[in-house]
């Protein structure tokens, strides 16, 4: 829902010069149509069922594993957070090691000790996990040399999770930091 939300936006973003682009997300499989071959189509029906049927075990799997992980973020457990990672894991297309990923959130949550994420909306698409955030926070403690205020913070995050073997390789994410910075000013 997640994917065909942002393709809808960004249909609606391009000039109406191109024709619209259709996201990977929404191709569910590149099979050719067989079914005219009467021999092969039970074995065409088949694989295409048992293939989906695995896909969204997997998904269900990724489902579960990121819930996990929000409760760690929110528990602001970080050891229990890298044990979910592997080593190295791709942040924004380049290799970070698990703690340097828990360090950067750390300054976060000394100045925003109640800082919460919450899944406004998630899709899956085999390894690949979308998510969109709504995070929240009250202002506790310096954060970007900027001392305590105790006002309250809201922003959004967005953020694509590729899961292999139970653990997230890569992310790519992006989160409004200045929109942070300006309410607390």
């Amino acid at each position: 829902m997640l994917c065909h939300t942002i393709f809808q936006i960004f249909n609606q973003q391009i000039s109406k010069d191109f024709s619209p682009v259709r996201p990977h997300c929404l191709l569910r499989t590149n099979q050719p149509d067989l079914s005219h071959y009467s021999r092969i189509a039970p074995l065409q029906s088949h694989i295409h069922n048992k293939h989906f049927s695995s896909m969204a075990s997997q998904e269900n799997a990724n489902r579960a594993l990121y819930e996990t992980y929000l409760s760690l973020c929110n528990a602001h457990d970080f050891d229990g957070m890298e044990k979910l990672y592997t080593s190295p894991i791709t942040i924004n297309d380049e290799p970070w090691a698990p703690s340097q990923v828990t360090d950067q959130f750390k300054p976060l949550v000394v100045a925003f000790p109640d800082f919460r994420w919450r899944v406004r909306h998630m899709g899956a698409d085999g390894a690949f996990l979308y998510l969109h955030f709504e995070i929240t926070g009250s202002h506790q403690g310096e954060f970007q040399g900027i001392a305590s205020t105790g006002r309250r913070v809201k922003t959004t995050q967005f953020t694509i999770y590729e899961v292999k073997d139970g653990k997230f390789t890569a992310v790519w994410d992006y989160l409004d930091l200045d929109k942070v910075v300006e309410q607390i000013q």
